[in-house]
């Protein structure tokens, strides 16, 4: 189990409990804070958030399909935009800081 720590878009912050091996968009679904309506199949981006900067390489850079997918939101943010679907929280993102990104 561990901390992240989400700014929410209208810039308050509240933190959220992880468990390993759940994904950010679940963890986040369950405090009502993204729709992720595909399920997490990369397919909607309602699960878009920005990663901290000093948590980016931890995460990893989004793969191109994802970017594609992100950059027609016209929201996309490089070096900072993922989708919360395709993160799976583990003990390295303890701390992690977020921003969920604008609702689609």
């Amino acid at each position: 189990m561990g901390i992240i720590h989400v700014t929410g878009r209208d810039g308050s912050h509240v933190d959220v409990h992880g468990q390993e091996g759940e994904t950010l968009m679940r963890i986040l679904q369950a405090h009502d804070m993204v729709r992720g309506e595909c399920g997490g199949l990369k397919i909607c981006s309602t699960c878009h958030v920005y990663i901290a900067a000093n948590w980016y390489a931890v995460t990893g850079p989004a793969p191109p399909d994802e970017v594609d997918l992100i950059d027609g939101t016209l929201n996309y943010r490089a070096g900072a935009s993922r989708l919360a679907c395709q993160i799976a929280f583990t003990p390295a993102l303890d701390g992690l800081e977020l921003t969920l990104g604008p609702e689609i």
